[in-house]
């Protein structure tokens, strides 16, 4: 018995010894289970983190692009506002700042600018027609107003500013005459506020800034290079199309074919379409 027993307690102690190192082994495989959910969390964690990083890199590389197209193509809508300024004002025979703060003077009051300029345009080349031919049509309606021939378009529209002031009201007749000059309505409008009221409205434009001969020149010269730089990329556009253009004909052609053949594929360039819906989207200068 006692045998028996000694022999049974042995065999307790070696399977004791057994669970315990099931146990370690058990806790060893917890702990690196525990470890390799870790590093596996660290890893994907830094990977997100990296990606976003890109991501957020791409957009900003993306935004700081974009930008740089806006403002080139600020730069490219200022440059040649300010040179056809620029030729409207020499063609009128005033300076750019006062054919300037006469179009912003017409147009804070609801007019039109560039139709303020028309008007002006056609106030001088009706005087270069007198002097050439000795003829205008304009003759009546100087006369009216107390104009001269040898007036430049500004001296003629003040002299309408000052006679409109004398007439009561009469706005039918302002408006004849005023159309028998070649006014626009913007600029009759803003005759209609009187010598003192045109003026203090010539001052405001003044007041906000005009462009000086300086700025003018500047802007034509930077308005050339852009019209040189977009000749420059057409005839680039006209050489590969010289060169790809029967290719790409050849392509699009095989791809019509295969559409045809087989209607499934349609579904393939929907998707090819939409990518390129995305990057048409993004609705890049034509210029550039």
């Amino acid at each position: 018995m006692d045998s028996l027993y000694v022999s049974l307690g042995l065999d307790t102690a070696t399977f004791d010894k057994g669970i315990k190192n099931v146990d370690a082994e058990l806790k060893r495989l917890r702990e690196g289970v525990t470890k390799t959910t870790v590093d596996i969390q660290q890893t994907g964690k830094k990977t997100v983190e990296t990606f976003s990083g890109m991501k957020i890199g791409v957009l900003e590389m993306a935004a700081a692009l974009m930008g740089a197209i806006k403002l080139l193509e600020q730069f490219r809508g200022t440059a040649e506002n300010l040179r056809a300024i620029g030729v409207a004002a020499r063609n009128i025979g005033i300076s750019v700042q006062d054919l300037t703060a006469f179009r912003n003077a017409v147009e804070a009051n609801g007019g039109n600018a560039d139709q303020a300029s028309a008007s002006f345009q056609h106030l001088a080349d009706a005087m270069a027609r007198f002097a050439l031919t000795g003829k205008t049509e304009l003759l009546p309606f100087l006369n009216e107003i107390g104009g001269n021939i040898g007036d430049n378009a500004m001296q003629t529209y003040m002299k309408f500013v000052e006679w409109a002031s004398r007439q009561g009201g009469n706005i039918g007749r302002i408006r004849l005459i005023g159309q028998g000059l070649g006014l626009d309505d913007g600029s009759i409008q803003l005759a209609l506020k009187g010598v003192a009221g045109v003026q203090k409205e010539l001052e405001e434009a003044r007041r906000r800034g005009l462009p000086t001969e300086e700025d003018v020149k500047i802007a034509s010269d930077l308005s050339r290079e852009f019209r040189e730089l977009r000749q420059a990329i057409d005839s680039v556009y006209r050489s590969l199309f010289r060169d790809f253009g029967p290719t790409l004909t050849n392509i699009l052609k095989t791809v019509k074919e295969l559409i045809v053949q087989n209607p499934e594929l349609a579904k393939s360039f929907a998707a090819l379409g939409g990518a390129l819906a995305i990057i048409a989207a993004l609705k890049l200068p034509g210029w550039l």
